[in-house]
């Protein structure tokens, strides 16, 4: 595992065009994407952001318009569509869906709509984020490429041989069969994209005490954590903050089942001796905040930092994004996950011992509350937290990934 500390922007080469695809249903995705391209920008290149409807009150993609980006249309997976099914149906709904990938990744669909735009377009490079085609349609277009995804999630393929070897019968069998089809149309052979991605740069935002080896994959870099902080008006019952009363953090980020976990744990919560701040994200409905006890406030989006730096706790579905905020500022905090990712989150935060995992079993709502009080009042989760934010340059990781890609962009990276 590469570990870069930064180099230096290539002053000297000519005005480069990075497309990315950043799997706009997803904030932590999105937010990476932006904080790099901001960057970029900065320095002379030309950016473009793609993905599929920057008008879905889901779309994260707003973020890089407001931004100033440019914005054009390409077909992506629709986790949109997957989490609201899962929010209403459970996890059941998840494990159908991943065997009917025709309903929210018609990979075909996909694979053709980024090959147009990227020969449109021209790039130099594009990037991804954890997008599932965009190194086969890089390859197809004959344009580099580059991803940006965790070390932990790349590890957890390459040393486990039950992940791995499900995620390729999957990616081989229902995934390939819609991709075959689009290769044909293309008047491509049948490409395995997995050797693809074993060979591109991947950018790993992730702290040097969490970056894992990778073994599979030929050019990991770790960069240093990408802390998005959303360009949101603090709310207006900040000024509460500054009393004794200790203050935990709730947020599950653009893809966690709030409304639920709300609901279910107003009770216990209630009981505690903690103030309560949730960020809803859009995810809660209006009767639960109505229904919500005297020691709850919320606000649809907040600048997080500003937050939790009055914060003792947070509790979180296990996203990525939500997690860095969280030991930037050097909170302890309970994970919530709901999916494979989270989960491996919450497995890490709980082994070097800034978390708490809880799982959605009987007695859900009791061992929250305990977990809660567990995280605010022994010290050690802190002690942890805050050795890791200082270990965290909130400014360095897009610096460091901006200057990687244009190592790649121009064949100037290191071997």
């Amino acid at each position: 595992m590469r570990w870069d500390k930064g180099a230096h922007s290539l002053n000297t080469v000519r005005a480069l065009k990075f497309l990315f695809f950043p799997l706009s249903w997803v904030l932590a995705h999105t937010s990476r994407c932006v904080e790099i391209g901001k960057v970029l920008r900065d320095r002379g290149h030309d950016v473009v952001f793609a993905g599929a409807d920057i008008d879905h009150p889901k779309s994260n993609l707003r973020l890089a318009r407001d931004e100033g980006f440019r914005i054009e249309q390409a077909d992506e997976p629709n986790i949109a569509y997957m989490m609201d099914r899962y929010n209403t149906f459970g996890a059941y709904s998840g494990t159908l869906d991943l065997s009917r990938p025709q309903r929210w990744a018609p990979v075909g669909k996909i694979l053709i709509s980024q090959v147009r735009l990227i020969e449109r377009e021209s790039p130099d490079m594009i990037v991804g984020a954890q997008s599932m085609t965009v190194s086969l349609a890089a390859h197809i277009a004959n344009v580099k490429c580059a991803g940006i995804i965790n070390s932990y999630l790349l590890s957890t393929y390459a040393t486990n041989p039950i992940i791995r070897h499900y995620l390729i019968g999957l990616e081989r069998g229902q995934f390939g069969r819609l991709r075959k089809r689009a290769l044909n149309e293309l008047g491509q052979p049948n490409i395995d994209p997995l050797p693809l991605l074993k060979k591109m740069p991947l950018l790993c935002p992730d702290a040097p005490e969490l970056l894992r080896d990778a073994p599979f994959f030929d050019h990991v870099h770790g960069i240093g954590p990408i802390i998005f902080e959303h360009p949101a008006p603090l709310p207006d019952w900040m000024d509460e903050l500054e009393d004794e009363t200790p203050n935990v953090y709730i947020s599950m980020g653009s893809t966690g089942r709030l409304d639920l976990f709300l609901r279910k744990c107003y009770a216990p919560l209630s009981k505690l001796p903690y103030r309560f701040l949730v960020t809803t994200g859009g995810l809660v409905k209006e009767e639960t905040v109505r229904n919500a006890p005297p020691n709850f406030r919320f606000t649809k989006f907040a600048p997080g930092s500003q937050l939790l730096r009055h914060c003792r706790a947070m509790i979180f579905h296990g996203g990525n994004g939500t997690m860095y905020q969280g030991l930037a500022n050097g909170v302890p905090m309970v994970a919530v996950p709901s999916h494979i990712e989270q989960g491996v989150n919450a497995r890490i935060g709980r082994k070097i011992g800034f978390a708490v995992r809880v799982r959605p079993w009987i007695g859900f709502a009791y061992r929250i509350a305990r977990a809660v009080e567990r995280v605010v009042e022994d010290p050690q989760y802190r002690n942890v937290a805050e050795r890791i934010a200082a270990t965290i340059d909130p400014d360095a990781g897009p610096i460091v990934g901006a200057d990687i890609l244009e190592q790649y962009a121009t064949d100037e990276h290191p071997e």
